[in-house]
């Protein structure tokens, strides 16, 4: 019989021990630290505790994710509110209008005033107004309507003008205080919505501040969570925790460390590139990991089901100008925030109390 050293407390004790019988360390950890492997305190535990650790740890990374989520496009909704709309003010036309009715108007009447004031018009028009065929008659008569024609045509051309001239400059001087009017309307409607939007800016912004106050306290409860040392710091993240899980769930695996642990399964999932380490890429192919890792592509799934919940309620009452703050979907979300930090802050504390921490 050989005494060998506790890998864990230091303590010698027998090589036939199953083993360290003053904390519990099995065996086969100590070949491993002999050669160079490190036992982990967590692998002492049931893996129902390890499951529920790595439970509560998959819920708060992944609120806190979805808050990240919401907080830019929160973020980007507010980049688009507050701007004034560009409207062109209408341009008075009636002088103009005036001007061109009264050469359109001229246009036609000095030709028609030319013929009618021709020697052949004005002979024809003696005509039929001479009683006699008396020479003399004839060329009294004709210059009688001579004289008319060149006093009463101008006149008439002149009134005529400016009466049609008028007229389309009325016309043209109503369309344009209309123009005006909705003018007027369209800037006053635009300044009252940058208005509203400014105070829904705030109201944005104060909604942020308050998500942001919530990522620090999923943050602080998930650093007493992962003080425990139950998983390794190397693997204290929302997609890693979220597969070392699913290994649990699934039967896969019933320890974190060893040939057939958790780690060693996952490292070499990475090393192969059969499964994504990176958030940013599971989101942007999200049904490609559907079949590969589906306890993330289900926890992805449920985190942008918030987030639409939460911006549409947002995009809702700013279409209707109503108090954002009034936002039902963020109310509830802060509530099962609440309730995983309860759950994780009594886990916490259970165990501690359970290992004399």
């Amino acid at each position: 019989m050989a005494m060998i050293k506790c890998a864990e407390c230091g303590k010698e004790f027998s090589d036939r021990a199953n083993a360290c019988p003053n904390c519990g360390c099995p065996i086969e950890y100590q070949a491993e630290k002999s050669i160079g492997g490190e036992y982990h305190a967590a692998d002492k535990l049931a893996p129902s505790v390890i499951v529920e650790h790595l439970t509560i740890a998959k819920e708060l990374e992944s609120e806190r994710y979805t808050l990240q989520l919401a907080i830019a496009k929160i973020q980007s909704k507010i980049n688009t509110l507050g701007y004034y709309n560009q409207f062109t003010p209408p341009k008075s036309v009636s002088v103009k209008k005036f001007f061109i009715t009264a050469l359109i108007t001229l246009a036609i009447l000095i030709p028609i005033y030319l013929v009618i004031d021709s020697p052949i018009f004005v002979s024809y028009l003696s005509n039929l107004t001479s009683n006699s065929y008396d020479t003399i008659d004839f060329m009294n008569n004709s210059v009688q309507i001579k004289i008319a024609i060149s006093i009463i045509g101008p006149l008439c051309i002149l009134a005529f003008t400016i009466l049609n001239g008028s007229i389309s400059a009325m016309r043209a001087n109503s369309k344009y205080k209309n123009a005006v009017q909705q003018y007027n309307n369209l800037v006053n409607n635009d300044t009252a919505r940058v208005n509203n939007e400014n105070i829904q800016k705030q109201q944005l912004k104060q909604q942020i501040n308050d998500m942001q106050d919530k990522i620090n306290n999923i943050s602080e409860t998930l650093n007493q969570l992962y003080s425990l040392d139950i998983i390794h710091p190397k693997y204290r993240n929302m997609i890693t925790v979220i597969r070392l899980l699913e290994y649990f769930d699934s039967g896969r695996c019933t320890a974190l460390t060893g040939t057939g642990g958790a780690y060693n399964k996952y490292e070499k999932e990475i090393r192969q590139d059969t499964i994504i380490s990176k958030l940013d890429t599971a989101i942007n192919c999200l049904y490609q990991i559907r079949d590969t890792q589906y306890m993330l592509y289900e926890s992805l799934e449920d985190c942008l089901d918030e987030l639409g919940a939460i911006t549409t309620q947002n995009d809702k009452l700013i279409s209707t100008n109503q108090d954002i703050s009034q936002n039902s979907a963020i109310a509830a979300y802060n509530s099962k925030i609440a309730a995983s930090n309860t759950d994780a802050l009594v886990f916490i504390e259970a165990y501690k109390g359970a290992n004399g921490l």
